[in-house]
């Protein structure tokens, strides 16, 4: 009787951050002694075989989990890109 049974396998990226330094002898001749661009994203992707459902959450009796209180029915964490430069003059 497992033909309801669906595998809970899953891959999640949580946080990514790509970077550049751009190179001192670049940046110094407009001041500055150092220049880094970055991006970051968290909560990137879920590749799971499960339709519908995020399998990072225990979805038990009335969609509590199981005392650890991180989901109380609420929808999957929200996907952010963040970008920025870091100075140093």
């Amino acid at each position: 009787m497992d033909r309801f049974l669906v595998s809970s396998n899953y891959l999640s990226v949580n946080n990514l951050t790509f970077g550049y330094t751009l190179p001192e002898k670049l940046v110094s001749k407009i001041g500055i002694s150092n220049l880094r661009v970055y991006v970051t994203g968290d909560n990137l992707a879920v590749l799971t075989a499960r339709k519908g459902i995020d399998p990072r959450y225990n979805y038990g009796i009335g969609g509590y989990t199981s005392g650890s209180g991180l989901n109380s029915g609420s929808y999957s964490a929200m996907r952010t890109i963040t970008a920025g430069v870091s100075l140093k003059f």
